[in-house]
């Protein structure tokens, strides 16, 4: 992981408690980001799951730093903040997402998808129906209808992030104090 500094008076000082207080809140937003997504029951195969990060990355870019999470998987951001329907939004906060149908999802998806869960559709005497049917009731159902959004990163995030800012806001004064006393220490006082 990398340093945080600060300058204060022209002189770079490490963060050490600013960069502690910014691990402490990507631990525990990744930490519920993992619970949320368990709970949300959208875990078909795992792999967006297990593209989460096993540690939150921590970056600074000048003067601005935050922490990452981001999944490997492409997909994260479609099931974190959902995806419209065509016709209609049937979920809470799903028109908020940037994401709407403009066709049906892919057949070879939602066979994958139907498979790993054991669906095996049977008609009323017991016998087996073809995937391909269901498959499509199933792919114009989320067409019409959108994804519902999980929001296992973003909501998570909004859930502690007042809580974080305050952490975080004790670290960088914590580290400015050090910073000022190291100064004084110095003799540049300037």
């Amino acid at each position: 992981m990398s340093k945080i500094t600060l300058t204060f008076g022209g002189k770079k000082f490490n963060a050490v408690q600013t960069r502690k207080a910014l691990v402490q809140f990507g631990n525990q937003w990744l930490g519920n980001a993992r619970r949320s997504l368990t709970a949300s029951n959208a875990k078909a195969t795992g792999e967006l799951y297990n593209s989460l990060p096993d540690e939150p990355r921590i970056f600074q870019d000048g003067r601005t730093f935050g922490v990452d999470i981001t999944p490997g998987a492409d997909y994260w951001e479609y099931v974190d903040k959902g995806v419209q329907g065509a016709k209609q939004n049937i979920f809470p906060r799903q028109s908020e997402s940037p994401f709407k149908f403009s066709k049906f999802p892919p057949a070879g998806a939602i066979d994958r998808w139907m498979t790993t869960k054991g669906i095996s559709p049977r008609d009323k005497r017991g016998r087996f129906v073809g995937r391909k049917s269901i498959g499509f009731l199933i792919r114009r159902a989320i067409y019409t209808r959108g994804l519902k959004p999980r929001l296992y990163i973003t909501g998570t995030k909004e859930r502690i992030q007042k809580k974080a800012i305050l952490g975080i806001a004790r670290g960088v004064s914590a580290d400015i104090a050090n910073a000022m006393r190291d100064m004084i220490k110095d003799g540049n006082n300037t």
